[in-house]
């Protein structure tokens, strides 16, 4: 079952509960159960957000506009060794949550923890999940890639109106990790898939995270060049998320999951996916 995949440029995850999806052929239901126990050891909360509000003045701005959205979950912080520059987050029904931070760069750390707590802003606007049950390594990675590609730039244009640094992001964690490591297409149809979703996510994190209206000058000669199958399947569904106005509402990002997954249903049969 899919709990979460971390991704150079992700810096974060966020993850709906434990997720189990129907069988059938129809469009499936996604049952939310409970987050995992989190790794490691407890993290204070009223001291982990004091320390990063006196450090980061664009921070504190941030949560003390969003505090009455933040007051609405329950949230259980925890430092994991195993994670460098990466946190995770799983978000229960209930709106318990869990919330787990690893050794972060103190310069990135405001950033990213704003990230995480960004999840709580779009959860509690009803913005959706793309979520499978497949237990298939590129399976995972590809339905994983599918919902990051709208849900980091989502929740970063949230931070970047605040001031936090959203350029050093894209620069640091965004063009290394979203670049294949050689040039040419792979073969199987559904790696290509994949790798349109990463090019897509940068092209929105540039367009309307650092509100750039050219396109990303530093991607998309090479994928044009390397990954032209690729980058014509990243061209489609830009037009499917320009034709839908944008994602700036949960009906108009659900319409968007939901005609990609449509659109690409050969290449992503058996993976078993559901928007939540």
């Amino acid at each position: 079952m899919l709990k979460y995949l971390v991704v150079p440029f992700l810096v974060a995850a966020v993850i709906l509960g434990s997720i189990s999806c129907s069988s059938t052929p129809t469009p499936s239901p996604c049952i939310p159960g409970s987050c995992p126990p989190p790794v490691g050891y407890d993290i204070d909360q009223s001291q982990l957000l004091s320390q990063l509000e006196q450090e980061s003045q664009p921070f504190a701005n941030f949560t003390a506009h969003e505090e009455i959205v933040f007051s609405n979950y329950t949230i259980r912080w925890s430092y994991n060794p195993n994670m460098v520059n990466n946190a995770l987050t799983c978000i229960n029904k209930d709106h318990t949550v869990t919330t787990e931070l690893g050794n972060l760069s103190p310069i990135d750390k405001p950033f990213i923890v704003a990230h995480e707590l960004a999840s709580l802003v779009i959860d509690s606007e009803g913005y959706h999940y793309v979520l499978s049950n497949t237990t298939d390594p590129i399976g995972q990675r590809v339905v994983f890639h599918l919902h990051d590609m709208i849900d980091t730039p989502l929740r970063d244009s949230i931070l970047a109106r605040y001031g936090l640094n959203a350029t050093r992001i894209y620069y640091t964690y965004g063009v290394p990790g979203v670049l294949p490591g050689q040039c040419g297409d792979p073969s199987e149809p559904i790696l290509q898939l994949d790798n349109a979703f990463l090019y897509v996510k940068i092209v929105l994190y540039w367009r309307d995270v650092l509100a750039h209206h050219n396109t990303t000058p530093d991607i998309d000669n090479q994928y044009r060049q390397c990954f032209p199958l690729s980058w014509s399947k990243a061209q489609e569904i830009l037009t499917i998320i320009n034709k839908a106005g944008g994602y700036d509402t949960p009906a108009k990002e659900k319409a968007i999951f939901q005609k990609i997954i449509k659109t690409y249903s050969k290449e992503l049969k058996g993976y078993n996916i559901c928007v939540q």
